[in-house]
């Protein structure tokens, strides 16, 4: 989303108006601040014990807590109401110091310019591209506006073009969280397939097959990234296969110099090592075992799938797998 709700300046105008908000008038208001609930909990590692008072405010479908939020958002309209045409005027502000109507600058990739832009009245971008030249018709691949109609959130993640440059994977988030769903677009006729993956990073890179897609899952409850599937057009994603598990990798692996025809590169970091690993295209499966660097494989997430070169020079991947950060 471009612009938010004009509550996006709340903070600057609670400044602006603290005085005004807490006037004898308002004090009766003031007082009806609701107040979290008290519950210890008792929190212990490496041999250090804390109590958290407000540890269950972590539970977001508990209704306890949901009730505690609407309650905090209503008192924070009744205090800021001095302050809304205020917000209203700096909102407006903000927005008539951006340009409507922009466009990013167009990037060249496999003979296509690709480019994002926004129209003015739209809250959303669209992804476009031309073929060979500027001056070519314009092919707009997802319009954001359209996809967002009817969510009250609405996000575009990632997006991949096939080898042959016909089937767009993009990933979209509906909830705020960075949950994507990866869905599917056949840009010469403008179909949407019926493949869709859900729950899952937004982390994708095509393999040359221009049938197959290694994306990445995370952890339901930390979000953290940590496995890699290989979804194939056509088949039910309930049944992708798992290619990688950082929680199953063996803790210390050579480089591989054997391994010919790189496709694929599934990179992933942590604070003190970095991990690559590669598909090889006469298979389509996940060699771990070329470049493993860093501590235990659970402190590991998945940051990144990309397309590698055929011809990697192996010592350079390594040395750069393996640079402490």
């Amino acid at each position: 989303m471009r612009f938010s709700s004009p509550a996006i300046i709340g903070g600057l105008c609670l400044i602006l108006s603290g005085c005004q908000a807490a006037t004898a008038n308002d004090k009766n208001e003031v007082r009806e601040q609701p107040m979290a609930k008290i519950i210890p909990h008792r929190l212990e590692k490496h041999g250090h014990v804390r109590i958290d008072n407000y540890y269950w405010l972590n539970q977001r479908d508990n209704p306890g807590v949901l009730e505690y939020l609407q309650a905090e958002n209503e008192y924070t309209s009744k205090v800021m109401a001095p302050a809304r045409d205020l917000e209203e005027k700096l909102f407006e502000e903000i927005k008539g110091r951006i340009k409507q109507t922009d466009m990013s600058v167009p990037y060249k990739k496999d003979g296509y310019y690709y480019y994002t832009r926004y129209e003015e009245g739209k809250e959303y971008p669209i992804h476009c591209r031309k073929k060979e030249s500027l001056e070519a018709p314009e092919e707009v691949m997802i319009d954001a506006n359209v996809l967002a109609e009817g969510h009250e959130y609405f996000a575009v993640g990632g997006r991949a073009v096939s080898s042959a440059q016909d089937i767009l994977a993009y990933a979209t988030d509906t909830l705020g969280r960075r949950i994507y769903t990866i869905a599917f677009k056949n840009l010469d006729t403008g179909e949407f397939l019926e493949d869709m993956i859900p729950a899952v990073t937004g982390n994708m890179a095509w393999a040359n097959d221009n049938r197959t897609l290694f994306y990445s899952r995370q952890d339901p409850t930390t979000l953290r990234s940590y496995q890699i599937y290989r979804h194939v057009l056509g088949t039910d994603p309930a049944q992708d296969e798992l290619v990688l598990d950082l929680d199953t990798v063996p803790k210390v692996k050579q480089v591989n110099p054997k391994i010919e025809s790189i496709l694929v590169q599934l990179h992933s970091a942590r604070s003190l090592g970095n991990m690559a690993s590669f598909a090889k295209q006469r298979d389509m499966k996940i060699h771990s075992e070329i470049v493993w660097a860093g501590a235990r494989a659970r402190d590991q997430s998945c940051s990144k799938i990309r397309m590698a070169s055929r011809s990697p020079d192996f010592s350079r991947i390594y040395k750069s797998s393996i640079a402490s950060r």
